[in-house]
């Protein structure tokens, strides 16, 4: 039998291949934190760099939380309760470095979509914004999103000294 663990380290790894082929073209670069993010190493989050980031990029400013399932508590526009608790959990958690919030939210039977901290391109318009915690949360298709240019990402990974 499946439990929600497994669903949940599944859809983690899916997700973390699928970032990894968008941004680097690189399958191993990013994985699910063993541990699921419970544990603060060198980065924090549900998925992390594996390996030494590429050159010119100099840092990863990304904090990725993930859940899936989640059936009795759907968000809606007027209801987005789950989210917010969501979000308040990551901005604990989140550290000067990895300070963009990407909460990658998979609820049954919906495609996954990605409530962002920051707007993070311009080739694709938000679905919706959110006012949540002080802060504004951008809600992005994640299909649509990896099927962009992933460049205005990836200057966001490198740092201006």
């Amino acid at each position: 039998m499946t439990t929600a663990k497994s669903k949940g380290s599944a859809f983690e790894r899916e997700i973390s291949r699928k970032l990894s082929l968008w941004l680097f073209n690189d399958i191993h670069m990013l994985y699910r934190h063993p541990t699921s993010g419970a544990q603060k190493h060198t980065y924090v989050g549900d998925i992390v760099p594996q390996k030494q980031l590429p050159n010119p990029i100099n840092t990863f400013p990304f904090l990725f939380e993930l859940k899936t399932g989640y059936k009795a508590q759907l968000p809606n526009f007027l209801n987005y309760n789950i989210i917010e608790k969501w979000i308040d959990k990551a901005k604990k958690e989140r550290t000067f470095e990895q300070h963009i919030i990407w909460l990658i939210l998979r609820f049954k039977n919906y495609e996954p979509i990605c409530v962002i901290s920051e707007e993070i391109t311009n080739q694709l318009h938000w679905e919706f914004c959110i006012y949540v915690c002080n802060e504004y949360f951008y809600i992005y298709r994640l299909n649509n999103l990896i099927n962009t240019d992933p460049m205005p990402i990836l200057r966001l990974m490198r740092r201006i000294d």
